[in-house]
């Protein structure tokens, strides 16, 4: 007999992240309430918890089930796990996802339980039949919603549809009025002056949540993505910043090369660890740009880390070397 894994396919950071989102800020309730049921999240205190959304507090004190979720202690859990709502939707497909993956794991399970009960042929024929219908059904189910496309696609709708959806008014700020969640940013510079000491620092900080040049940070977790300096380097630098403890940051070292394939590692990873800030250094070792005055290849070359940003909701800070521009003989 083939044995399935016992645990079914489920994201708690991600359920709760989602629970946690709707916490701190419930206008984007109705957005998640287009993508989600209850019986879509895997833990029953969160299906309990997503249910009574509404009038949550009241509500899961009035039925008393605050109690039997944890208490009031795990709603304050739920609105840790999350520093802001930007990556609701993301998150919330997620869910959907794992949701979908289950109910065709409990169909396949069924399948295998008939072939090891004798099934005929012809029975576990249609059973599978079944199973790949229910995948093709299911595999689009999230992207029917207009507003809901993926991203790139045409999503066109009314402007009182619009206008109707959430939307934070000011930006996340990472680093107070300087760098913003879901924002592109770039520190140009000519080489060796700095960019890398400042950026390292403001990294840490961000990490440890404190103010850096005399601005506030809010705390998240930051991905340095050293590309171009020597991994010994990298580590002098961060021990020199006090780093060694700094569970919250993430450091790459190493060549990375700029492809499609890296971009989809980075989203995973982004969504996986809550990933605030990503710092490329640099972005002249990372691009494959051969002419920095083509505006056309800048173009393209820059639009896919904006995409990044945009659908991560992380900051993409971008250092980046600048080229000294030819002097033209002008003559008299």
């Amino acid at each position: 007999m083939i044995e399935l894994p016992s645990m079914a396919p489920h994201s708690n950071e991600t359920e709760q992240s989602v629970l946690g989102a709707i916490l701190l800020d419930n206008a984007v309730l109705p957005l998640v309430r287009r993508l989600l049921t209850s019986e879509d999240f895997y833990l029953r205190i969160h299906q309990r918890i997503f249910s009574s959304m509404l009038t949550l507090s009241e509500t899961l004190l009035n039925k008393g089930v605050l109690k039997e979720i944890g208490g009031a202690a795990y709603l304050g859990e739920l609105v840790a796990t999350v520093a802001s709502t930007a990556n609701i939707e993301h998150h919330a497909r997620i869910v959907a996802e794992k949701s979908q993956i289950r109910q065709l794991r409990a169909s396949l399970r069924t399948t295998l339980e008939a072939v090891d009960g004798g099934a005929s042929v012809a029975e576990v024929a249609a059973r599978i039949e079944q199973l790949q219908h229910t995948a093709a059904e299911s595999a689009p189910t999230i992207l029917t919603d207009p507003g809901l496309c993926p991203p790139g696609a045409l999503a066109s709708v009314p402007a009182s549809q619009f206008l109707d959806e959430p939307e934070l008014s000011q930006p996340t700020w990472i680093w107070d009025e300087f760098l913003a969640e879901g924002g592109l940013a770039a520190f140009v510079a000519k080489p060796k002056v700095g960019k890398s000491t400042v950026t390292f620092e403001l990294a840490v900080k961000v990490a440890q949540g404190r103010p850096f040049l005399g601005r506030a940070t809010r705390q998240s977790p930051v991905l340095i993505l050293g590309i171009e300096e020597h991994p010994r380097e990298i580590r002098r630098r961060l021990r020199a910043l006090g780093a060694e403890d700094l569970d919250t940051l993430h450091i790459h070292a190493g060549r990375l090369e700029d492809t499609a394939d890296t971009l989809h590692a980075l989203r995973s990873y982004i969504a996986e660890h809550g990933i605030k800030l990503v710092i490329f250094d640099t972005l002249n070792s990372y691009w494959s740009v051969q002419d920095e005055n083509d505006a056309v290849a800048v173009t393209q070359a820059i639009k896919p880390l904006l995409n990044l940003a945009r659908e991560s909701g992380a900051c993409i800070l971008l250092l980046h070397h600048a080229c000294p521009q030819k002097r033209r003989r002008v003559r008299r």
